[in-house]
């Protein structure tokens, strides 16, 4: 392209010669990045054009080493040579391929898809093909060409790849695919996608979402794998995602906005508080956040729905439920507002005065409200004490159940009316317990009423009198002193508990609590401008007492005043290490305490980073400590620190190397130091394959291209291909080898390691020789760092046997996915024929990854006429019902209609989910897997496969299939008492499939009723989830139970099947009252309209009242389903007009069992569980107890104990 142009400069007159790029090897500097920086430089804003000898760069050369090759890239990707881009892609050298990858310009649209497609994709590895069109997928700029190559990649490759590029399509484009494959994407990486395409298209991703979380169309579990997705969307495209979570906000508990997007749609969910339910939020926001950013007005609204989330009903059990709930949020308010915010949203509630029940105090509530309203409520209280079940009540919440009630209320008063009195009582106490209990109400006393001066009395009153007694009292009571605001502790109260701190420090060595403490402390000085080195000294001294290890000198480096804190200890750690006779361990400790200090602060305030060149004196003494390290026991602990910082890891990266082979330091020592790592390459490899193993030596071969620049990489070949020969350690052994196969070529790797090849295809199983079967089990382990590319082939198959399968496969598969598909398929396909069963299967896993669906589809077709085993015949079976799913056409139909044909119960039964079957397709795929399963028609798979079948398409693709395979599977197993496929749901929803035929349809069941009716169990179950769906669904059952009804005389007697009759008739009166409120179940008059007909339904059965618990039972079953009707409205309603003993009775008899329960506690005056009854039940029950019925009234007293004597 280039050589029959001149250069720009040859245009002009000038000399040739100068616009020539020198060879690759002349570009070489002293170190890498000078060479990098000077190659860069030469090519800065230049073209291709302006170099004459340019073709030279743009054409493989596999001679080259690694560093070559990416000189090389550079300058391609820097002259934006599309042609050296075409060659490094078309090559098999992963490095090269690798580098290449990043010239985002030329996957723009430098090259048009059809170039791709002709002669990029045939051309390149698997593993190429899939980087390509991932690199596609980010940088493509024209929309049309992103969809003619995805329509290309969905034809050849599957909707796997193809779905990679769909961000990149336009609008309509991937609206059209979403619709047509439903939300099923095939690709593992889904989420990912959907993200690209948010980025674009918010609102195609919001009705992607709505599709997913529609009730029919998936379960519940599978939708939290798009949580990530949904947090995306809040985040960026808050006003789309507003309305979707007001409407599916109950499907997204498992969902957490955390603070900042609480925050953010604090204000847009006000409405969605209002109107549900604040229990259901509560995973999903952070309440107190939501709760500070809300009104007043919304902040009772939000408090009523806590409270009716647990129960309406005001019971002392209901308020101790809903306390927790509302407790935290009370506390984000002032004591003052608290008042206000209770009785308001209380009087809300209930309707009541929160003043006017007592009994509903607790004494963890009372520490919310403010001193005054609290000493009334005290007041009260105390005058309640003859009350038993208050004592009990308030003596649960007591630690000390053997105090008087009296006391109990004491630390609930003002400070100083409570601490006299705590005081008395603290003389009486004989045990360190009831001590430490009083002790705490002294203190949550002060706490409760925000009393500094009271808290300082509390804590010089302990250090006075109780600091001999049991210090881990002590440390009970301060251990959540800095956990209070600032305006509750004053510097006096500090100095006491650090006093207190003290003698816990001295009597119990307890280190961690002191310096959590003194922490706080220390911060709490430099707040206050205070000295706080007084404090350092003493935490600095902390270290001179004996500890297990070098604690580090501050927990949380991230709180504020950290840095300031760090220079103090710096200080003071050097007045220290000038002390004449301090000894080296205690230098050592300190040192290493400050280190991991500053590592640990610098890790995380990256902006605010501490130099270590501003503490000369640590690194003097580092100086003096290096030359120990290795004999000192905590030389480690000093060298991993000295690592973490860039600073000291420079400085001190060879004397590291000496003492211990760290791999962060031998990488940094090949950048500063390379000369030393040459010199003394034979010891590091000898201690890389001793000491450190795979893990070491890996992250040293990452810089293969430095290892190049240096010429060392031949010497390291050497010295590893030595030692494996040499040594004796089996460790040593394996560790050279797989570093050697880093370095190899393939043809020396085989002569190297040519004895331990299998010989029959078996392991050497002589236990005397384990040595031997570790060295040969690891061989096919690391072929895959050779270059991976056919030529490892030969070797890798003398391994491919049973044996070895498990250890040669990654490197198999890594030699087939990195070998362009033009010449590893051929190998493959030959290899196929003389393996076992176990290879030939992980050799058609290869063939379907690597081939197009076109070359695929024909070799499986091929592969199914001559394999014969069930196991290859199965994978053969999946492989061509996926590309049937991928391109659907009737002539791929056709093949997989004559698989099904031809297999056996082991193929089927690895099958593709009927949900990926075409909709065109999937009833003649049904009735021939169904044709199938008649092959084996007495055995447990038949049974399983046909109820499977069955329950796919209900209830939502039963009309996908056709009437005469509908009627067929009906006519043989409804009601057919021996038949193990239940049909039951089915033949429910294949009655309301198609309204248009519903009566055809009904005569077929109703046949089939007349002619097995003796089959009582199997008609009455049909008949009971009949009624059961056509609750949940009335509409689509208009008709269905007046066509039963209808033809009910024809197939029973009055007398036979009563309870199923009257089931039914209830079951089409429930049917008319909804279609009467046009079908709204949330209707308000439902309850009482359906009352009202089920007493006509009732009054119309003869001599009813010799059946009324038949008819109760029948009736009790029905209103079961309905879960959202109040049956004491429909009771009450069943009574409406005048009413005779019959009917009656049967009321009595419906009365609901937790109804009756809650009605026998309220007459007995139990007021503190659920006694509460509706005004419903208690008109019923005024009803029944008015009548002069003796029957009625002698049964209506033993339902509810005797309560009408």
């Amino acid at each position: 392209m280039f050589s029959s142009k001149k250069s720009r400069y040859q245009k002009f007159g000038r000399n040739s010669d100068y616009r020539m790029l020198p060879a690759i090897p002349t570009l070489k500097k002293d170190t890498l990045e000078a060479t990098y920086e000077h190659v860069n430089r030469l090519v800065k804003e230049e073209s291709g054009e302006n170099f004459d000898n340019v073709k030279e760069f743009i054409e493989y050369n596999d001679k080259l080493n690694v560093f070559e090759k990416k000189v090389q890239a550079i300058i391609v990707d820097s002259l934006k040579i599309k042609e050296g881009v075409i060659n490094a892609l078309l090559s098999d050298d992963i490095h090269l391929i690798r580098r290449v990858l990043k010239c985002d310009w030329f996957f723009e649209d430098s090259v048009t898809p059809d170039f791709y497609e002709n002669s990029i994709f045939p051309n390149v590895s698997f593993s190429t093909r899939c980087k390509i069109i991932n690199k596609l997928s980010r940088n493509i700029k024209s929309e049309q060409h992103a969809e003619q190559l995805f329509q290309f990649a969905r034809h050849n490759y599957g909707s796997k790849y193809a779905e990679m590029l769909l961000p990149r399509c336009s609008s309509q484009f991937i609206s059209a695919y979403i619709t047509e494959c439903k939300p099923l994407f095939h690709n593992n990486n889904s989420i990912k996608i959907l993200i690209n395409i948010c980025k674009r298209f918010p609102k195609i991703v919001i009705s992607f979402l709505e599709t997913v979380f529609h009730k029919d169309y998936c379960h519940k579990n599978m939708r939290r794998k798009y949580a990530k997705l949904i947090l995306y969307i809040a985040r960026y495209h808050p006003v789309d995602f507003i309305p979707f979570f007001e409407k599916y906000y109950s499907e997204l508990l498992f969902f957490n906005f955390g603070k900042k997007l609480t925050k953010t749609f604090a204000t847009q969910l006000r409405n969605l508080v209002k109107n549900s339910s604040g229990q259901l939020l509560r995973g999903v926001v952070n309440q107190s956040v939501l709760f500070k950013c809300l009104t007043f007005d919304d902040q009772v609204e939000f408090l009523d729905s806590l409270v009716r989330a647990k129960n309406s009903k005001l019971t002392t059990n209901n308020w101790s439920l809903a306390l927790p709930n509302i407790m935290p949020l009370m506390r984000l308010k002032a004591p003052s507002e608290r008042v206000r915010l209770l009785e308001t949203t209380f009087s809300k509630i209930y309707n009541q005065n929160f003043g006017d029940h007592p009994e509903l105090w607790t004494l963890r509530f009372l520490e919310l409200l403010p001193l005054e309203y609290r000493t009334y409520c005290v007041d009260i209280l105390r005058k309640m004490k003859e009350e038993q079940i208050m004592d009990l009540r308030l003596h649960e919440e007591c630690e000390d159940s053997e105090r008087d009630i009296q006391d109990i209320f004491i630390y609930l008063l003002g400070c100083k009316s409570a601490f006299p009195v705590l005081t008395q009582l603290m003389n009486k106490m004989s045990t360190t317990a009831r001590r430490e209990i009083l002790l705490k109400e002294m203190i949550k006393n002060s706490i409760i009423n925000e009393d500094a001066e009271g808290l300082e009395m509390v804590f010089g009153y302990i250090l006075k009198r109780h600091k001999n007694d049991d210090p881990r009292m002590i440390l009970r009571l301060i251990e959540n002193v800095h956990s209070l605001s600032s305006k509750m502790v004053n510097v006096n109260i500090w100095g006491l508990v650090e006093e207190m701190a003290t003698i816990v420090l001295l009597t119990a060595k307890e280190h961690y609590m002191y310096k959590s403490v003194m922490e706080k402390y220390i911060r709490f000085r430099l707040a206050n401008n205070l000295d706080a080195r007084p404090q350092i000294k003493n935490m600095v001294n902390l270290n001179f007492v004996p500890c297990p290890y070098s604690m580090p000198l501050l927990e949380n480096v991230r709180k504020p005043y950290s840095k300031e804190i760090i220079k103090l200890y710096y200080e003071e750690i050097t007045s220290v290490l000038n002390i004449t006779g301090t000894q080296d361990n205690v230098k050592e400790e300190l040192l290493i305490s400050l280190l991991r200090t500053i590592n640990e602060y610098n890790a995380k305030s990256r902006r605010n980073r501490i130099d270590v060149k501003e503490f000369p004196v640590m690194l003097e003494e580092i100086d003096r400590l290096m030359g120990k390290a290795q004999h000192n026991a905590d030389g480690s602990f000093l060298l991993r620190e000295l690592t973490r910082d860039p600073v000291l890891r420079a400085k001190y990266a060879t004397n590291l190397l000496q003492v211990s082979l760290l791999p962060n330091t031998l990488l940094h020592l090949l950048k500063l130091d390379p000369e030393y790592v040459v010199n003394s390459l034979d010891n590091i490899l000898n201690d890389l394959f001793t000491i450190y193993g795979e893990f070491a030596f890996k992250k040293f071969i990452t810089s293969r291209s430095r290892l190049d620049f240096l010429n060392i990489t031949s010497n390291i070949e050497k010295i590893t291909c030595e030692k494996f020969k040499t040594s004796v350690s089996c460790t040593r052994k394996v560790n050279a080898l797989k570093m050697y196969s880093y370095f190899a070529n393939i043809d020396d790797f085989a002569a190297l390691v040519q004895e331990y090849i299998p010989i029959k295809e078996r392991m050497f199983l002589d236990k005397n020789n384990g040595e031997f079967l570790t060295i040969q089990m690891t061989v096919p382990q690391v072929i895959k760092n050779i270059k991976p590319d056919s030529k490892n082939l030969p070797l890798i198959s003398q391994y491919l046997n049973k044996d070895f399968l498990r250890w040669v496969l990654p490197s198999f598969n890594s030699a087939c996915h990195n070998t362009p598909s033009r010449i590893i398929l051929p190998i493959l396909k030959e290899y196929f024929p003389a393996k076992s069963i176990s290879v030939k299967k992980a050799i058609l896993y290869r063939i379907t990854d690597i081939s197009v669906n076109e070359e695929k589809l024909k070799y499986f077709r091929a592969l199914w006429d001559s394999e014969k085993h069930s196991s290859v015949r199965a994978l053969v079976f999946q492989t061509i019902s996926k590309c049937f799913i991928e391109n659907p056409s009737t002539e791929i139909f056709e093949i997989v209609k004559k698989c099904i044909s031809e297999a056996d119960e082991l193929t089927i039964k690895d099958r593709p989910s009927l949900s990926t079957i075409p909709a065109q397709y999937l009833n003649e795929y049904t009735i021939l897997l169904w044709k199938f399963t008649e092959r084996y028609e007495n055995s447990r798979f038949t049974t399983n496969f046909r109820n499977d079948l069955i329950h796919h398409f209900v209830p939502m693709n039963i009309w996908i299939l056709s009437e005469e395979f509908c009627e067929m599977i009906i006519r043989r197993y409804l009601f057919d008492s021996g038949a193990k496929v239940n049909v039951n749901n089915f033949s429910c929803y294949y009655l309301i499939s198609n309204p248009y035929s519903m009566s055809q349809k009904l005569s077929v069941i109703m046949q089939l009723m007349r002619e097995r009716r003796f089959n009582y169990f199997s008609v009455s179950s049909f008949l009971s989830l009949l009624c059961r769906l056509s609750v949940e669904d009335p509409k689509r059952f208009v008709g269905v139970f007046e066509g039963i009804l209808e033809g009910w005389p024809n197939v029973y007697k009055s007398v036979k099947m009563f309870e199923e009759h009257l089931q039914l008739r209830i079951a089409k009166s429930y049917n008319k009252v909804m279609k009467s409120l046009d079908y709204q179940s949330d209707s308000p008059s439902l309850a009482a309209q359906f009352g009202r007909e089920l007493r006509n339904t009732v009054s119309e059965l003869p001599k009813y009242s010799c059946f009324i618990d038949i008819i109760k039972d029948t009736i009790k079953s029905f209103l079961g389903f309905l879960t959202d009707v109040d049956v004491p409205t429909v009771i009450n309603n069943f009574l409406d007009r005048s009413f005779g003993q019959p009917e009656a009775l049967l009321a009595v008899a419906l009365l609901p069992e937790d109804m009756i329960d809650s009605f026998k506690k309220k007459q007995a005056g139990d007021y503190f569980h659920n006694a509460e009854v509706t005004e419903e039940f208690q008109t019923v029950f005024n009803k029944l107890k008015e009548t002069d019925d003796e029957v009625v009234k002698v049964y209506l007293n033993r339902r509810l104990g005797n309560e009408l004597d």
